[in-house]
C-alpha cells in the first residue's frame, strides 16, 4: 500500500479512470479519494460542505476535482456529470 498519491502520469489499475465518490470530505469517503488516487485514478470528491472537500482534493494535487453537490438532488448529481466528463478530458491530457 502506497502511502501517498501516486504521481501524474504513474501507473496504477485506476489509471486514466476517473472516480467519483460521495461524502468525500471526511472519514470513509476521504479514505477512498487517497486510495484511488494512490491507484492511479483522478477524483471527483461530492459532498454538501464545501470546505471539507477542499482540504481533501488539496491534498491530492492535480488528481482531485470538487464538486459540492447533494447526491440526494437529481439536479446536483447531472452537474456532477458534467464535472466528471470535465475530468476524463483532464485524465486524457495528462497521460
Amino acid at each position: 500500500m502506497t502511502a501517498g498519491p501516486a504521481a501524474a502520469g504513474s501507473a496504477g489499475w485506476l489509471a486514466g479512470r476517473v472516480a467519483v465518490i460521495t461524502g468525500a470530505g471526511t472519514g470513509i469517503g476521504a479514505a477512498v479519494t487517497r486510495r484511488f488516487a494512490a491507484d492511479g485514478a483522478t477524483v471527483v470528491l461530492v459532498g454538501r460542505r464545501p470546505q471539507p472537500l477542499y482540504d481533501a482534493a488539496a491534498q491530492l494535487g492535480d488528481r482531485a476535482l470538487v464538486a459540492v453537490a447533494d447526491a440526494t438532488s437529481a439536479t446536483d448529481m447531472a452537474e456532477v456529470t458534467d464535472v466528471t466528463q470535465i475530468g476524463r478530458a483532464s485524465c486524457r491530457e495528462r497521460v
